[in-house]
């Protein structure tokens, strides 16, 4: 119901998915998956537009030379910053290269004035905690008396698996008496609303979390993330620019132990955040969909204008009407 048209590909073999689109004659391809479940590069790299493009879905180069651009902003992939791995040329939006929609119905938030103790949490992927991550955790909640950890994983669904991930966690150090391990709940409401059981939370490096960081925000949670040298750990930062939360972006483990620590004794600025966050991240740029709509299109019109007055985009050349491939040096 949003597109013009809709072609179904997913149960075709590759050729006949190739000559399908490029019957279609495309002007700009978008792959949102990269090197994830089902992803579409295999298409991509037969070239099926004259302009392709990656974003959202992979924080990472997907290493096509047929991947004409990479659509990031100027905090997740800075222009000093080393991004010769890369095989695209980068685009960085002048805002965050994100945009969150909010569920529709969002639970309250509770009022947390009279909790005494402090609790943190992670509702990210159980694979992005590392033994670092967890390290920094450890010493957090052990430098403030009486605080918590709750961390909750689409990924463990099972009883069997939240045990074997609370042992986990305990081997390594984490007192058991002060830690909960929450599985998977397929509800979206009940999983929103389980942010109410968490004062601060604790973004995951150097694989920040996204959705996870503005649900979080959308339910009063102040995130403290830490910022690396690479796109998928530099995610946390862009989101907090967008809200105005830079005073929660660390630049090293110390940092980070050093401002999660702060904030949790600090209960009158922690009350006040959680209070008016909501609020703040519904003001923002973050779900601004008629702002991000407006640079996300000229972002895909730029790259199309440049092909069309040049001829070239990475790694194709147009000779008179037709098309023929390159390898590009670049």
């Amino acid at each position: 119901r949003m597109t013009d048209d809709w072609v179904p590909i997913f149960d075709k073999s590759l050729p006949d998915i190739i000559d399908t689109l490029r019957d279609l004659e495309l002007d700009i391809a978008l792959d949102l998956a990269g090197h994830t479940s089902n992803n579409g590069l295999a298409m991509m790299a037969h070239r099926v537009a004259p302009v392709q493009m990656s974003w959202l879905g992979y924080p990472n180069t997907t290493g096509l030379m047929h991947m004409d651009y990479r659509i990031v902003d100027h905090i997740t992939d800075p222009v000093d910053a080393d991004r010769s791995s890369y095989t695209e040329e980068l685009v960085r939006m002048d805002r965050c290269f994100l945009c969150y929609t909010p569920p529709t119905s969002l639970p309250q938030i509770e009022d947390k004035s009279s909790r005494q103790g402090v609790v943190f949490g992670s509702f990210n992927a159980i694979t992005k905690i590392n033994a670092d991550v967890l390290d920094s955790w450890i010493k957090i909640i052990a430098q403030v008396p009486g605080s918590k950890l709750v961390v909750k994983s689409l990924l463990i669904g099972e009883d069997k698996l939240v045990d074997n991930v609370r042992k986990r966690f305990i081997d390594q150090g984490v007192d058991g008496d002060r830690l909960e391990v929450l599985g998977a709940m397929h509800n979206p409401f009940d999983h929103v609303n389980l942010y109410n059981e968490i004062d601060i939370g604790l973004d995951p490096y150097p694989y920040n979390g996204t959705t996870t960081t503005c649900e979080a925000m959308s339910m009063g949670i102040p995130i403290i993330t830490l910022c690396g040298d690479i796109h998928a750990s530099r995610v946390g930062a862009s989101l907090l620019t967008a809200m105005g939360l830079e005073e929660f972006i660390a630049h090293s483990p110390e940092d980070y132990i050093n401002k999660a620590v702060r904030l949790a004794q600090d209960k009158q600025k922690l009350r006040a955040l959680q209070a008016s966050l909501r609020d703040r991240l519904m003001a923002s740029s973050l779900v601004d969909g008629a702002d991000y709509t407006q640079h996300f299109s000229q972002t895909l019109r730029d790259a199309w204008g440049r092909y069309c007055e040049t001829g070239v985009s990475r790694g194709i050349e147009r000779h008179g009407d037709g098309a023929s491939l390159m390898v590009s040096a670049e």
